[in-house]
């Protein structure tokens, strides 16, 4: 699947003023200048800045002449398949960001991963390792390394 340049270039937009529109809600602190909207907001302009380089890009294509569809569907996207796989993938993240505060990360990330790489055909037991090496490696990533707070959900009494 293909989307044109400018259809990218706007949702990249729309997700930059998402960012900075909420980066903007964050506490400041009253003893220094910058607080923690500064890192979003400077992610956000970037990625705004980017998402209108990609709409003049398409534009000037287009104007030219040399402009392709605006979304162009590979033929794995339009089988059966490619369009449960994408409806699979969509409701693995909706699922995800629901279940995960009441679940905790370790339950709520290893069965997503579980579920989306046996569905792309991956053995089982290649699947199943892959899954806990993956959850157990970014747990040690974020929550040990880089002291990220992971939610415990329903392993709080066993948390380490």
């Amino acid at each position: 699947m293909r989307l044109d340049d400018g259809l990218l270039g706007l949702l990249l937009t729309v997700i930059a003023v998402a960012i900075v529109m909420h980066a903007q809600t964050f506490p400041r602190l009253a003893f220094m200048q910058f607080g923690p909207s500064l890192f979003p907001t400077i992610l956000g302009v970037g990625l705004g800045g980017c998402g209108v380089a990609l709409m003049i890009q398409s534009a000037i294509r287009r104007f030219a002449g040399r402009g392709g569809p605006w979304i162009d569907l590979d033929p794995w996207a339009r089988s059966a398949r490619g369009l449960l796989g994408i409806a699979l993938f969509l409701a693995a993240i909706v699922v995800y960001g629901l279940v995960l505060p009441r679940l905790g990360y370790h339950l709520t990330t290893a069965p997503v991963l579980l579920v989306l790489l046996l569905w792309m055909r991956v053995r089982w037991w290649l699947a199943l390792l892959v899954a806990l090496g993956v959850t157990l490696f970014t747990h040690q990533l974020f929550a040990v390394w880089l002291r990220v707070p992971l939610p415990w959900g329903l392993l709080e009494p066993v948390a380490w």
